[in-house]
């Protein structure tokens, strides 16, 4: 009886095995007749207490955080224009020859202060290949957190967070070269700055029309 009833249960299990293989091709084969598609592969944010940091960040000496101060000393022999406005600054930097992220070459680049601190670093890059920068992320920071579809054409972004930061990549696939844009935020301050910003623009608006 016992072998027999071992015998029983393993036909089961092989049916019931049998059952969820077809119940799972016939899924995948209605996404496909549909035209649906999965999406691509994801991770949750990160745990991490630090924010985001590239080998680039490190090189220019500029780190989410920092202070204004500190920050302004690094740039002075750089070629940069700076918009100082109340409680938010802006500094657009031409990059020095040879400066790379996963083998794409910085044209400019770009920061935001906002209370005296950066909470914003942008990269704009031209890419011989935007795959071999994707795949540098993926090896150094994982899966991202979110990501555009499969069918997301020439323009694609793919985003990772962790507890305080977030970091984007958005890759346009172009002719010879590609370009490609990688933004770092301190997630906080960036929403107080969003929320300062639209309280800010319509006093400031009522400055120039009494002016």
């Amino acid at each position: 009886m016992c072998r027999s009833t071992s015998s029983n249960e393993e036909r089961t299990h092989g049916q019931g095995h049998t059952t969820m293989k077809r119940l799972m091709t016939t899924v995948f084969f209605g996404l496909w007749l549909t035209g649906c598609e999965l999406p691509p592969p994801t991770a949750p944010a990160s745990p991490s207490t630090e924010p985001f940091q590239t080998k680039t960040n490190d090189t220019l000496g500029i780190r989410l955080g920092m202070p204004w101060a500190e920050f302004i000393k690094k740039l002075s022999s750089r070629r940069h224009l700076c918009m100082p406005d109340e409680r938010a600054r802006f500094c657009t930097v031409v990059a020095d020859e040879g400066v790379m992220v996963g083998g794409g070459r910085v044209k400019l680049w770009s920061v935001r202060f906002y209370q005296g601190r950066l909470i914003g670093i942008d990269y704009s890059l031209t890419v011989l290949d935007p795959f071999v920068l994707l795949n540098g992320f993926r090896e150094k920071f994982g899966l991202p957190t979110q990501s555009s579809p499969r069918s997301c054409g020439r323009t694609c972004a793919r985003t990772w967070r962790n507890a305080i930061s977030s970091m984007r990549l958005t890759t346009k696939i172009g002719g010879d070269l590609s370009a490609a844009k990688i933004e770092f935020s301190l997630d906080k301050e960036t929403n107080d700055w969003l929320e300062w910003s639209q309280e800010w623009a319509p006093e400031r608006g009522k400055r120039r029309i009494v002016n």
